[in-house]
């Protein structure tokens, strides 16, 4: 089974987006196993490479590009490639929705040439509870996981099984729809310092390198510091991104909570 076509990183604006060319090819057994990949990749980094612009398609990509599937064997050959376009970097993702979306992509090219529900192909290949921690080609480890149990939870949280119905009362619309599994890795950099100070109050602060964009650090740390400490929320206080006060990397590479 194989694809051959241009994978861009589909964005509201272009700046730093990622341009990626693929030959790839997937090998499946009769009853629909995958045995082997095979990807070929032309990575467009820009005529002013940054620091992350080789790191994404020649590691990052490689990282998820079997995602949380069974693949005995594969064969990767990624190349960089200088043009006079903007440089490419770690702009949202970072390599991940590449990687994923090309072995999604096999997969579902598969279940139509092989008669193989899509949703039963993708649960044939992935990795079962019993075989992890599980060793990737490119030396990442998966230390647990129950795929399965994901996707059918979100196969009924979706009403996949309802689809027919809902496609009937379309009153004239048209109606799709699809499947796929997201494999993501962070913590970047993985080590970060916080400084704790206790008053004569009992008050807890909490210092941190890490600045929260959004997605409810303060919460994340403060649930942290109760597990911890054994201290009462409202006793408290979380300070992030002083650099008066805090010691660290910072937040980058979607590390925050992870480290």
């Amino acid at each position: 089974i194989g694809v051959t076509g241009v994978q861009t990183c589909a964005l509201p604006i272009s700046h730093m987006a990622r341009d990626q060319h693929y030959r790839a090819a997937l090998a499946l057994d009769r009853d629909g196993r995958i045995l082997a990949l095979r990807m070929e990749m032309l990575a467009n980094i820009g005529a002013v490479p940054v620091g992350s612009s080789a790191m994404i398609p020649l590691a990052m990509v490689a990282k998820v590009a079997t995602s949380a599937y069974r693949v005995p064997a594969v064969d990767y050959r990624i190349k960089g490639v200088l043009t006079n376009t903007m440089a490419t970097g770690a702009y949202r993702g970072a390599g991940r929705p590449e990687g994923n979306y090309l072995i999604e992509r096999l997969l579902e090219k598969a279940s139509r040439e092989m008669g193989i529900d899509r949703v039963e192909l993708r649960r044939r290949n992935l990795l079962k509870p019993h075989e992890l921690p599980y060793r990737t080609h490119v030396g990442e480890t998966y230390d647990s996981g129950e795929f399965e149990r994901m996707l059918d939870a979100a196969l009924r949280a979706a009403d996949w099984n309802g689809f027919a119905k809902r496609k009937e009362d379309a009153r004239g619309k048209l109606r799709g729809r699809a499947v796929s599994v997201y494999l993501e890795w962070t913590g970047a950099l993985p080590t970060e310092t916080v400084d704790i100070e206790i008053d004569a109050e009992g008050t807890v602060t909490v210092f941190s390198g890490t600045q929260a964009m959004g997605q409810g650090l303060e919460t994340t740390y403060t649930q942290l510091v109760e597990e911890v400490l054994g201290v009462r929320p409202e006793k408290i206080r979380i300070v992030q991104g002083d650099t008066d006060r805090a010691n660290g990397v910072g937040s980058v590479g979607s590390r925050s909570a992870f480290v």
